[in-house]
Formats: structure tokens, C-alpha cells, sequence
């Protein structure tokens, strides 16, 4: 996602469903730490896409 808020959405959206943060929360959350969750949610994601394309090789 390019758009800056788009991507904002996502990764609220991610901790929503994950983690169960209302996206209120999300936003409300200092930039540091924001950034840290996002951080997480991109190396979790990858692990995941790693994992997946281990499988299917499989």
C-alpha cells in the first residue's frame, strides 16, 4: 500500500483482529510505539509468508 493512510488502516486493522486494539487506540497511541506495532506486524507477516511458501514446497 502507498497511501500512507491506507497502510495506517491496515495495520489497524491487523492489531484489531489480532490483538483485539480498537482502532481508536491504535491511533491514539504515541508515534514511537505505533511504529513499533507496525514494525512487529510486518516481521510476523513475513514469517508467515516464509512459513506458507516453505509449505507449499512441500
Amino acid at each position: 500500500m502507498e497511501d500512507g493512510e491506507s497502510a495506517e488502516f491496515w495495520y489497524a486493522y491487523h492489531a484489531y483482529h489480532t490483538h483485539g486494539m480498537t482502532p481508536s487506540t491504535f491511533a491514539e497511541l504515541p508515534r514511537k510505539e505505533r511504529m513499533m506495532i507496525i514494525a512487529f506486524i510486518d516481521i510476523k507477516a513475513k514469517e508467515e509468508e516464509k512459513q506458507t511458501r516453505k509449505n507449499k514446497r512441500k
